[in-house]
């Protein structure tokens, strides 16, 4: 049992918050008295600490106003913590044990705070799956903040729900797969999530708000005025295609900006009243609430009456050679029509291969016949390319964190959270040799053509090579000395390491740092490296081309560049707005650039064009690993929905 007092990592205990079937959260404060006191989670069991592991990294990625923050993880001290913002208040399932029920005008304020933080999470790719009035916190200056992302999409573990000041509810800790009575049928069903899951949710806990009861829904809801019933039972239809489209729509329906036609007098002055004091909080840019389709008619109309005289028939020559030009006519335009449709339609996988884990990296062969996935709990599998035939599954570690394949050798490295870096040879199943010297877990790694050479970063941000064959570091590239404080709107230290990339050749090495920057050495010497600042978020990937002379470069900040080394150092910029970006990948040639981003969507550009070549289907979950073949006609891509999918790439123009 833990003690006030007692020191985890980077902080001292000073009150327990909550405990659970996860473990414990707590008050602390800073060792160092240099920030603010946090909740601080503790998990208790390996499950636990996996499900804290996926919280972090789902959480580090939404910064937003509505969404409590995630300021350090620290999977490697014992016992493993993480920091979380401390919100000084209460959680909306207190208000209701205390009060019942909450006023409209509170209750419709609250929701829409939801619904924006959930608008944004969506739109990064993220689905909670476990909305609740336990999840919402309400601060003492009024904030409403949404919470716990422990079951967010592809999150399969226990999870918890604490994160107040001030309270001790172990009845809403440990949740596994979400809670029954606010779960939509298809969640409970055990079917796919989507957005429209957690509205569904909300509009539960929106109808308990109002009403105290949330095993029974019950329309027209009791003490809400019309309009306000109506978007709740539209929220919580059995099928998901009946539900409001998403977040921004919902929030438009609870606060109208214009009046609405057809409602009573007195109907219309609740409405406006209630909007009076949430329209501040409206979600911006939603659809508005599309009205039903006018009545039609059964009985056909009359034809128009004829006014001019009727004009005579043309000769039967004329008219088959007009029909024949029309006919070509309308069928070129048509071509025209499928054609561009064709175009535009979003491209779909060869392939949907199973992994059954997060997948944390994905690789092909030297030979491109074969495609390679790690998953979370570090489970390999091999597949062949062509036929998607699953060739072996192996257990190569604890839980991996990225994938590395050798352009020339059929060897692998994986990052592990055992702080080693394994070498595997895919082909006999078993492991060639295991790097050992990080304190924290590797989170990048890359080899080099002939397999000799590796580099591996980790989540203390340090940066290694290696010598393969001996086992062996041969040069600390950056070390726990060089570690960077973040800016403050994170605090704390990066808690998912630094991407880092060796080129083919074993001569150039690039990393990622916690300032953003990514620094590129010279291997052939011992002086300083070249520091790129193009990007103004935490790097997210990082491949060099075949030869050496193209570096790719992809940011959280959703900028890639493409950067050529060599006296010119020209540089490209390619945009994904509204999501970051986790992986890239970069054809031998260098004119072809793939990333992977958060929102579950897939970018593929050539160089010398800012637009998009195609866009793909969408993953079902953020996108944590992309590779493409050196020729760029074929890539893979994998997430935290479970799936690799392979990709047949257009040509080049």
């Amino acid at each position: 049992m833990r003690t006030p007092g007692e020191r985890i990592g980077e902080y001292i205990l000073r009150a327990r918050l909550g405990e659970g079937g996860f473990g414990e959260v707590w008050r602390a404060d800073p060792v160092d008295g240099s920030g603010p006191p946090v909740a601080l989670k503790i998990p208790t069991h390996p499950e636990a600490v996996q499900a804290l592991r996926r919280e972090g990294k789902i959480q580090a990625r939404l910064t937003h106003p509505a969404i409590v923050p995630v300021l350090h993880v620290d999977l490697q001290n014992d016992p493993p913590c993480a920091a979380f913002g401390l919100v000084e208040g209460r959680s909306v399932a207190d208000l209701l044990r205390e009060r019942r029920t909450l006023p409209p005008e509170e209750a419709v304020r609250i929701a829409l705070a939801v619904l924006d933080a959930l608008g944004y999470a969506h739109s990064q790719g993220v689905v909670h799956r476990d909305v609740k009035p336990g999840k919402i916190l309400v601060g003492t200056d009024g904030r409403v903040l949404l919470t716990d992302f422990g079951l967010g999409k592809a999150i399969e573990s226990v999870s918890q729900s604490i994160l107040l000041s001030g309270q001790r509810s172990g009845g809403d800790l440990a949740r596994i797969q979400g809670t029954l009575r606010y779960m939509a049928p298809e969640q409970e069903a055990g079917r796919e999530v989507t957005a429209r899951t957690d509205l569904y949710a909300l509009g539960v806990v929106l109808h308990e708000m109002i009403t105290g009861d949330a095993t029974r829904l019950r329309f027209p809801v009791p003490g809400a005025p019309p309009w306000l019933s109506a978007a709740i039972e539209r929220a919580t239809q059995p099928g998901p295609e009946a539900r409001f489209a998403d977040a921004p729509q919902f929030g438009t329906a609870l606060a109208p900006k214009g009046a609405t036609t057809g409602a009573s007098k007195a109907g219309e002055k609740d409405r406006a009243a209630v909007a009076a004091r949430v329209i501040e909080s409206l979600v911006k840019g939603g659809t508005p609430v599309q009205p039903p389709p006018p009545r039609i008619d059964p009985r056909p109309e009359p034809p128009p009456a004829a006014t001019t005289p009727a004009t005579p028939p043309a000769s039967g020559r004329a008219t088959l050679l007009g029909c024949l030009v029309g006919i070509l006519f309308l069928g070129g335009l048509g071509f025209y029509g499928w054609n561009r449709r064709v175009a535009n339609m979003p491209l779909t996988p060869i392939q949907v291969l199973r992994q059954g884990e997060e997948v944390t990296g994905v690789a092909f062969s030297p030979d491109d016949h074969e495609v390679y996935a790690i998953g979370s709990g570090s489970t390999l599998v091999v597949w062949e390319a062509d036929t998607g035939r699953e060739r072996a599954r192996w257990k190569m570690g604890e839980s991996a964190t990225c994938l590395a394949a050798s352009p020339g050798e059929r060897l692998l490295a994986a990052g592990d959270s055992d702080h080693a870096v394994h070498i595997w040879d895919p082909q006999a199943g078993r492991q060639v040799v295991r790097l050992e010297g990080h304190t924290q877990s590797p989170f990048g790694v890359g080899l080099s053509r002939d397999g000799r050479s590796a580099i591996s970063g980790s989540t203390s941000l340090q940066v290694f090579l290696w010598d393969v064959s001996t086992s062996t570091r041969t040069r600390v590239l950056l070390d726990e000395r060089d570690r960077i404080p973040l800016p403050p709107r994170l605090g704390g230290y990066h808690a998912e390491g630094c991407a880092v990339a060796l080129s083919p050749d074993g001569r150039l090495a690039a990393a990622g740092t916690a300032d953003y920057r990514v620094l590129v050495w010279n291997l052939d010497h011992e002086g300083e490296p070249e520091r790129w600042t193009e990007h103004t978020d935490r790097i997210g990937g990082l491949a060099f081309s075949a030869t050496g002379g193209v570096l790719v470069s992809g940011g959280w900040d959703g900028q890639v560049v493409r950067r050529e080394i060599g006296p010119d150092r020209r540089a490209e910029w390619f945009k994904t707005p509204g999501t970051g970006v986790s992986s890239v990948a970069v054809s031998a040639d260098g004119v072809r650039i793939l990333a992977g981003c958060f929102d579950g969507s897939i970018r593929l550009w050539d160089s010398g064009s800012p637009d998009e070549v195609r866009t793909f289907e969408r993953h079902a979950g953020p996108v944590d690993a992309v590779a493409m073949t050196p020729d760029g006609l074929m890539a893979a891509s994998g997430g935290t929905d479970g799936v690799v999918r392979l990709w047949k790439l257009p040509a080049r123009k």
